[in-house]
């Protein structure tokens, strides 16, 4: 049920994710195995190396940049595992500030949760994902959405329950927590594709 639920999250995205020829659809479905099954490592190299992979016009698609949010998530799991250092994770993401990233699918919701689209303070102009993995037992990614088109509260509410898709430029990343460390993401400039 789960890897069903994973795989619906990113199936619209990956549908459009053949624009990437050097990609096939066999790796993109590894690669969605890997996080589903949080085996961070595996998804860390493998979307490390399709990203290695991409040509300089291709590193502008929206694949890339579910790509790089891929990567990121991995390394933040495996932060959050202990197999890499804070230093290290954000070693190897911080290159990524300034760049675009596509975020997989969650539901909009007006209370705070994990793995859910809400507003930030109770206002919908900036919008938060507390990112997790399955078992919601360790947090991974603290993500703050500031959409380009503002929402108010009462048109957030209208879309309660719907399942939201977040593009935008990543502004900053920062690492957070001792104990159980994680990212903390600030995505400007965004959009968000409502379903």
């Amino acid at each position: 049920m789960k890897k069903l639920l994973f795989l619906l999250i990113w199936l619209p995205q990956l549908l459009i994710a053949q624009e990437i020829k050097s990609i096939t659809s066999d790796e993109w479905n590894q690669l969605v195995d890997y996080l589903d099954q949080e085996q961070w490592e595996e998804a860390s190299k493998t979307s490390f190396g399709y990203l290695n992979r991409l040509s300089k016009e291709e590193q502008e698609l929206d694949q890339a940049a579910m790509l790089r949010y891929m990567y990121l998530l991995s390394q933040s799991g495996m932060m959050n595992d202990r197999k890499l250092s804070k230093d290290e994770a954000f070693k190897n993401v911080k290159e990524f500030k300034g760049k675009t990233l596509i975020l997989p699918g969650h539901p909009l919701e007006t209370k705070q949760g994990f793995n859910v689209i809400h507003p930030a303070n109770n206002r919908a102009d900036t919008l938060m994902i507390t990112q997790s993995n399955h078992k919601a037992t360790n947090i991974l990614c603290f993500e703050y959405v500031i959409l380009e088109k503002k929402l108010t509260m009462a048109e957030f509410e209208m879309l309660k329950g719907k399942i939201g898709r977040v593009k935008g430029k990543l502004k900053s990343i920062h690492v957070h927590g001792n104990f159980l460390p994680r990212f903390q993401l600030f995505i400007t400039k965004a959009t968000m594709e409502v379903e």
